[in-house]
């Protein structure tokens, strides 16, 4: 969008008085339209995984004094939860290498 050689002439730097602003008009290179989708930029934050596992198992250490004896399903659980996540993110980082090597191949 580009103001219009008329609007460019009506400015004054040594003025503070504007004129009306209804009488701007601009020049539009493009027709001003809407995208038919949304660029997600908050999306790429890593998000913290298997956190109520672990807030169950601290709690549960806490109250027998980091003693594992009582807390070992909760540990276990923990240690699952964990386990499942990094198969998942080796095999999405996998599926995104292979991609990316096609990509560049062809």
């Amino acid at each position: 969008m580009k103001l219009t050689d008329v609007c460019s002439k009506l400015y004054k730097r040594s003025t503070t008085h504007f004129p009306n602003l209804e009488y701007y008009k601009y020049d539009y290179y493009r027709t001003p339209v809407l995208k038919d989708k949304v660029i997600g930029k908050g999306d790429k934050t890593k998000r913290a995984v298997c956190v109520e596992e672990m807030l169950l198992m601290l709690a549960c250490l806490k109250e027998s004094d980091y003693d594992q004896g009582p807390c070992m399903q909760l540990i276990d659980t923990f240690n699952n939860c964990v386990r499942v996540m990094e198969v998942g993110f080796r095999h999405q980082t996998s599926i995104l290498l292979i991609f990316m090597f096609r990509k560049n191949v062809v």
